[in-house]
């Protein structure tokens, strides 16, 4: 179940992606990660992403 909400998390950050940067969200991950992590543009991209589509999943057991 996690892995087909961080696939759904995936598909809106591309879209947000697109519409903001005219790149999907796995490319500027990928710039990024060619810079060395260095590239304080593309960080600033993922980071604007990532605030408008968290990840904020638990995998805790329910208890009764």
């Amino acid at each position: 179940m996690l892995d087909h909400l961080n696939a759904s998390n995936t598909v809106l950050r591309n879209k947000v992606a697109v519409k903001l940067y005219h790149k999907n969200y796995v490319s500027l991950l990928t710039d990024y990660k060619t810079s060395n992590s260095k590239d304080q543009s593309i960080e600033i991209k993922i980071r604007t992403i990532r605030e408008k589509y968290p990840l904020l999943l638990s995998d805790a057991e329910i208890k009764n």
